[in-house]
């Protein structure tokens, strides 16, 4: 749950940034503060899409009907009318005490809903509560590691928290991730349960509602399930690599990583990988505005991301074993480029189950691999030839 809060807060930060320094002073109406933001005092008429960056405390004081998106470090509240679309991210608390018609809340710290609010998806790494002043008209999505829920909802819970706690009557569905769940006296659920669990001995009385609770076997990882893992990863990119040898001629490929250069690479390939983030969130935004288009560059995105994250080491691997066969034809000798790919493949196998080091090191493959690509579609940069002039006495 960390990881996907994490991922979505540096995306929608990145995309904030880039398009703001870009494209906002024609389509956003953008603007970005260091103290305490009000929308009352500010003195835009919100015609267009908003953004809003601020390092201190926000209060929405005034109704907005715009789509936006506000983001600060510090805590935000709702006091007026949301009735457009909204994203909030903050490194706080998060009050919701007004009408919300459609919001994305992305909080490291706490989010607190105190009125009415059709329908929202809320990532948080602290607690939601859903006080009993407040009413979930429409469906509710979150991922938090405590959720309390003492106001009604007419729609569904949808979503995984690590503990929850139930305290009314929900009309939908309660579709939930959950190894400890409990329901208070007034506590029905109309439309169904269906929770996943670790917790074998988890139980709902039937007076709640009709209950489906699928246990997942928790398995024990041990240095067999670790050596599976690294010689099927090992085999796997292994045969692919084998495929690519196959298909691609020798002076085709030897070519191609002609165009390869360190600072090259890792330079395209941190363009590329700010590029992906970029469509990420740019796809977010305009699901809300073009929905097609919206569509078309996540779909963009997430499929480079899918491609090249499941053949990055792969990529990765062909570069080492090449640079290593141009640097022992130097020496003139003769490399044995599977032996050199396997050490590769078993390398980053073995590191990949080290915990943070497996998500640095995947993360610089990654970008090692894009740059790769981009690189292979580029043009090699050739070095301007100097002619000396030779004088005949």
């Amino acid at each position: 749950m960390n990881k996907k809060l994490s991922f979505m807060l540096v995306c929608l930060f990145a995309f904030v940034l880039v398009f703001n320094n870009v494209f906002a002073v024609t389509i956003w109406d953008s603007k970005s503060s260091s103290g305490i933001y009000k929308t009352s005092e500010d003195d835009s008429d919100f015609k267009l899409p908003f953004i809003r960056v601020n390092s201190q405390r926000v209060e929405i004081d005034e109704d907005m009907s715009q789509t936006g998106i506000i983001c600060t470090t510090s805590t935000v509240d709702v006091n007026a009318k949301l009735l457009g679309r909204v994203i909030i991210c903050s490194n706080d608390t998060v009050r919701i005490n007004n009408d919300v018609d459609f919001a994305i809340i992305c909080s490291t710290g706490d989010v607190v809903i105190n009125s009415t609010v059709k329908d929202a998806i809320i990532f948080s790494t602290g607690s939601v509560t859903i006080s009993e002043e407040a009413n979930v008209t429409g469906n509710l999505t979150l991922y938090t590691n405590e959720l309390t829920v003492n106001g009604a909802v007419d729609g569904n819970i949808l979503g995984a928290a690590e503990v929850s706690k139930f305290n009314n009557v929900i009309k939908g569905q309660l579709r939930f991730d959950s190894d400890n769940i409990e329901f208070g006296e007034n506590a029905k659920v109309e439309g169904g349960i269906y929770i996943n669990t670790y917790n074998k001995d988890l139980k709902i009385d039937e007076s709640v509602g009709t209950a489906t609770i699928d246990v997942v076997e928790q398995t024990t990882v041990t240095w067999k399930t670790y050596l599976y893992r690294i010689v099927n990863g090992v085999i796997t990119n292994l045969v692919i690599y084998l495929i690519i040898l196959l298909f691609v001629k020798k002076d085709r490929l030897n070519k191609m990583m002609e165009k390869m250069e360190a600072n090259r690479v890792l330079k395209g390939g941190a363009y590329a990988f700010i590029g992906l983030l970029c469509a990420v969130c740019m796809g977010i935004v305009l699901l809300m505005l073009l929905a097609k288009l919206g569509v078309a560059a996540l779909v963009f995105a997430i499929a480079c991301y899918i491609i090249v994250g499941l053949l990055k080491n792969v990529i990765f691997g062909t570069f080492v074993v090449k640079l290593v066969e141009k640097r022992y034809t130097e020496a003139q000798i003769k490399p044995n480029n599977i032996l050199v790919a396997i050490m590769t493949f078993l390398i980053l196998e073995v590191l990949d189950i080290i915990p943070i080091v497996n998500v640095i090191v995947s993360v610089a493959v990654f970008i090692f691999a894009l740059g790769i690509i981009v690189a292979l579609f580029g043009k090699k940069e050739e070095k301007p030839v100097t002619t000396e002039t030779i004088k005949v006495e």
